[in-house]
């Protein structure tokens, strides 16, 4: 078992390790590392608060069940972001389209865009979702700052500066970062939706 001045400082590989030799401390860690970038990821997709802290939960209840799994060499936060999608994923599929047009806030959106007027076509439904699983993907090949700097700015829908301020640049690292995080991402989504 670690000193906790050592979790700190353990690279992801060497955290993974700890939790697969059973170190609650290490997962402790993890969770700290974690667990607001799993929240705003969440909550992006699901639109509830509670849902989503509630599968952030669940994702890091199936990381220490699953934790002799995970595939050494692989990187941390890609694994534990692919489990939540696939938890999201199987929520998608529980909750029935027609049961979400119920709720207020979608029944106006749904009258005020026009959806009313004609019926979605269930591949673009599949089609928002894959693209949003390349775009996971996509932020996981930028540096994790940089990936939280994005995520702060369109999960709060802060400008640059405010999202900057929150992960902990000043406003002209924020515009650098983002630009360079901007063309890393639009590089890897060119390739892979070739």
């Amino acid at each position: 078992m670690v000193s906790q001045v050592e979790l700190n400082a353990a690279s992801d590989e060497e955290l993974m390790l700890a939790i697969c030799a059973d170190d609650t401390l290490a997962f402790e860690e993890l969770v700290l590392r974690l667990q607001a970038r799993l929240f705003h990821f969440a909550l992006r997709r699901l639109s509830d608060r509670q849902m989503a802290e509630d599968m952030v939960q669940e994702t890091f209840l199936k990381v220490w069940r699953h934790r002799n799994s995970f595939r050494h060499g692989s990187r941390l936060s890609t694994w534990v972001f692919t489990l939540c999608l696939n938890l999201i994923r199987d929520q998608w599929r529980r909750t029935k389209p027609e049961s979400s047009i119920e709720r207020p806030e979608v029944a106006l959106a749904a009258e005020l865009s026009g959806l009313r007027k004609h019926q979605d076509d269930p591949s673009d439904e599949a089609y928002r979702r894959e693209l949003s699983a390349l775009i996971l993907e996509a932020l996981q090949e930028i540096p994790d700052r940089s990936a939280e700097l994005l995520l702060q700015r369109g999960a709060n829908d802060l400008t640059l500066e405010e999202a900057g301020t929150r992960v902990g640049l000043s406003p002209d690292a924020a515009r650098a970062a983002a630009s360079r995080a901007y063309k890393k991402l639009k590089n890897y989504l060119s390739k892979r939706m070739d």
